[in-house]
């Protein structure tokens, strides 16, 4: 954990949390196109600036499976209600 550069980052940790909480608003909400495209890119912003400050690819990619698999459930329940 004293490695971590997102856990010592509060900015980077507020960011991905903005991106998934957009993300499951628009879920649970049915926000539409225009939040999940706001969440990925508050996602891709935040994810190059821990790469910028040294963060290791592994621990960005964790966060970033996390993401991207509640963009997928997010797809596939919209898809099966219509």
């Amino acid at each position: 954990m004293a490695d971590s550069v997102i856990f010592n980052s509060p900015l980077l940790i507020l960011g991905f949390a903005a991106a998934l909480a957009l993300c499951l608003f628009s879920l649970v909400k049915k926000a539409g196109f225009a939040a999940t495209l706001f969440s990925v890119l508050i996602f891709i912003c935040t994810a190059a600036y821990a790469l910028l400050l040294g963060a290791p690819l592994e621990e960005v990619g964790l966060v970033a499976i996390l993401f991207f698999c509640v963009n997928l459930l997010a797809a596939w329940r919209g898809r099966r209600n219509k």
